[in-house]
């Protein structure tokens, strides 16, 4: 019976020793979960910030394009006011010879 009680605390033993060995690895691994969360989780941060830079970037070449097509517009108008102004001067010159005709 010594015997067999013998055996079995050295089986329960190595069931312990097992048992702790298995806890060991899955520290292991949760370490190693911890340590890639925190990773993806910083790379995470890195692709947020690229985001936010495309879209001010973005933003930015919008603002820029919208001023140059105000600009646009305004060299158009101005020019077809030059134009109409350039008609008239013509007209009046015109009505002028025709007066002192």
């Amino acid at each position: 019976l010594q015997r067999r009680y013998d055996m079995m605390k050295a089986d329960l033993r190595e069931v312990q020793e097992e048992v702790a060995l298995q806890e060991d690895k899955i520290l292991g691994a949760k370490d190693t979960i911890a340590k890639l969360d925190a990773a993806i989780a910083s790379e995470v941060e890195d692709i947020a910030r690229q985001d936010l830079a495309i879209i001010l970037t973005h933003n930015d070449m919008m603002k820029y394009s919208q001023a140059n097509l105000e600009d646009e517009r305004i060299n158009v108008d101005l020019t077809s006011k030059k134009e109409q102004i350039q008609k008239q001067v013509e007209i009046d010159a015109e009505e002028e010879r025709q007066l002192e005709k």
